[in-house]
C-alpha cells in the first residue's frame, strides 16, 4: 500500500516514517500541502495522511482541493 505522508514537523515525519515502513507501507513524505498536491498527482497513493497545520497550505485546504479534483476525490485522506 502506497502512503503520502504531508507534515512538517520533521520528528513526527521520521517516526511517522518509521512505523509506516514498519508495518510495511511505501510511504513518500512531504513537508506541505503543495507538496502533497504535486505527490498524489505524480503517483496516486492508496491513502494520504495530512497534518492539519501545515505552512503555505494547511490540511484542511489540500484536503478539499484533493476530494474537488475528480481524479483524486476517491483517494482516503485521514488526518494526523
Amino acid at each position: 500500500m502506497n502512503v503520502i505522508l504531508a507534515e512538517d514537523d520533521l520528528d513526527i515525519q521520521l517516526v511517522a516514517r518509521l512505523a509506516l515502513k514498519r508495518a510495511g507501507f511505501a510511504v513518500t513524505v512531504v513537508g506541505n500541502g503543495h507538496e502533497a498536491l504535486e505527490a498524489v498527482k505524480a503517483h496516486p497513493p492508496d491513502v494520504v495522511l495530512l497534518d492539519w497545520m501545515m505552512p503555505e497550505l494547511d490540511g484542511p485546504e489540500t484536503c478539499r482541493r484533493l476530494k474537488a479534483d475528480p481524479a483524486t476525490a476517491s483517494i482516503p485522506v485521514i488526518f494526523l
